[in-house]
């Protein structure tokens, strides 16, 4: 496939300018997520022409397509015509759950492998993809806010320079610049969600007259500044071990929240494990206290906060006693004795700190 060098010229349009933008004054290297599909094309070229020598593609090979290989070659030549360095990453998508969402984990850890110190990595989603995202997110329940145009990545920082550029600017640069690209049979396939949104849904409420994409942007940014609140108050927390409820908020979206704030304090639990954890607590009578092991400290639920309990040293248990006895403990004072029309001890009676799966067997 033949590839056009970079004009002498390029247009000085949004493409530029937002892609200028978010170099700033960068003064290392900057790595450029290739997939060789348009959107990042246009991509590499604006950014190899605005900082020549600074720019080094990172194109990740899934092996999920049997032109994969041919891909990563189209990759190399495109990035050798736009004079940038390039890298190759071979990563396995294999496993249980959504090829998709593997596939997606194994990319960002190929790229957070390989942003240095400081570090800046640029990806080409775009306006449209924004929309949909918010679309799909609201549709699964999972909140209104789309993708981040900056967030941390390894030891670096991931930015989106194109995420206020709709897609047919996109393809006005390319046709302006006479680049070639990619066009993955996959972006195609209605039965992932994404498309389905793409090809069907949106189709259909843009023709209502109703302008449905800045609607959608309009309430992700609110709920972008609703989110950044409440992450404010997770900062706040982030010392204390413990964290009420409510700062969670609701859906999916409190388990990762909830997540952020655990691993913030050194532990990383299974984010099904939270979900369902959360589901217990709001379910919860006055009388339940949800725990939840992590790690080697246990989240628990009392009276609308959530505790997370440290590993801590456990007294000698008192052992065999003959009621009626009262024993001083480190936590309080027991006292076994009969009680009026109830429990009545018959014999020696086993006195323990509680383990788990205990049974009190009635005489």
């Amino acid at each position: 496939m033949d590839v056009a060098a970079p004009a002498s010229t390029v247009p000085s349009d949004a493409v530029r300018a937002a892609v200028a933008a978010a170099l700033g004054d960068q003064a290392g290297r900057v790595l450029v997520g290739f997939s060789g599909g348009l959107d990042s094309t246009v991509l590499l070229h604006a950014a190899a022409s605005l900082a020549p020598g600074r720019i080094r593609a990172v194109h990740v090979d899934h092996a999920l397509h049997r032109d994969s290989a041919t891909w990563a070659e189209h990759c190399r030549q495109t990035a050798a015509a736009f004079g940038v360095a390039f890298d190759l990453c071979r990563v396995d998508a294999s496993g249980p759950g959504s090829i998709e969402a593997n596939a997606r984990r194994a990319r960002y850890r190929a790229f957070a492998g390989l942003l240095a110190e400081g570090g800046t990595l640029l990806l080409a989603h775009h306006r449209d993809d924004q929309v949909e995202t918010v679309l799909l997110r609201r549709l699964q329940g999972r909140g209104s806010y789309g993708m981040p145009g900056e967030r941390p990545l390894g030891a670096g920082v991931l930015k989106r320079p194109l995420l206020a550029v709709p897609r047919d600017r996109l393809a006005r640069y390319a046709t302006l610049e006479r680049l070639s690209w990619i066009e993955d049979p996959a972006n195609r396939d209605l039965r992932h969600a994404r498309n389905d949104v793409r090809h069907r849904l949106l189709p259909v409420l843009r023709t209502g007259g109703v302008d449905v994409d800045g609607s959608l942007l309009r309430d992700a940014e609110r709920a972008a500044a609703d989110e950044r609140a409440r992450l404010a108050a997770l900062d706040r927390a982030v010392d204390a071990d413990v964290l009420p409820r409510a700062l969670l908020g609701t859906g999916d979206d409190a388990a990762e929240r909830l997540r952020t704030w655990t691993v913030r304090l050194g532990t990383v639990p299974r984010r099904a494990a939270l979900r369902e954890y959360l589901r217990q607590v709001d379910t919860a009578g006055r009388d339940r206290q949800p725990a939840l092991p992590v790690g080697r400290c246990v989240l628990r639920w009392y009276r609308g906060v959530l505790h997370l309990v440290g590993p801590r040293s456990q007294p000698a248990a008192p052992g065999t006693v003959d009621p009626p006895v009262t024993l001083t403990l480190e936590s309080g004072v027991l006292a076994i004795g009969p009680g009026p029309g109830g429990f009545r001890p018959v014999g020696r009676v086993q006195v323990s700190f509680r383990q788990g799966g205990e049974r009190l067997r009635s005489g």
